[in-house]
């Protein structure tokens, strides 16, 4: 089955992100995404990839993946992030969330 058009697409963000224990800006990208997704449920999507994966399968999130467009994708331990990939095989528009070392970017604002 083919992705819905754009235009036609249910999530405009949708935001999936683990272990951000390990990174402290990954905590306050999940808490503004999940601030987002509270005003407004319908268009932007955000969760835990662990807590994601204990209730929903593979196919599942391809599907959230097909019916987003935009999906959000951090930087991981990688020089890649698998997430990038998923996105674009899934026809969604991936969003590149990256900030430089030690976390200037928040010393300097938001981001």
């Amino acid at each position: 089955q083919s992705a819905p058009t754009l235009d036609h697409r249910e999530v405009l963000v949708f935001h999936l992100d683990g272990a951000v224990r390990s990174r402290a800006w990954r905590s306050e990208v999940m808490a503004e995404m999940k601030a987002w997704a509270r005003e407004d449920p319908e268009s932007v999507r955000a969760q835990h990839f662990e807590e994601y994966i204990g209730k929903n399968s593979p196919a599942d999130l391809t599907m959230d993946l097909r019916r987003s467009v935009f999906c959000t994708v951090t930087p991981g331990d990688n020089t890649f992030r698998i997430r990038f990939f998923h996105a674009i095989a899934a026809g969604c528009i991936p969003v590149v969330l990256a900030f430089p070392p030690g976390q200037r970017a928040r010393r300097r604002g938001d981001p």
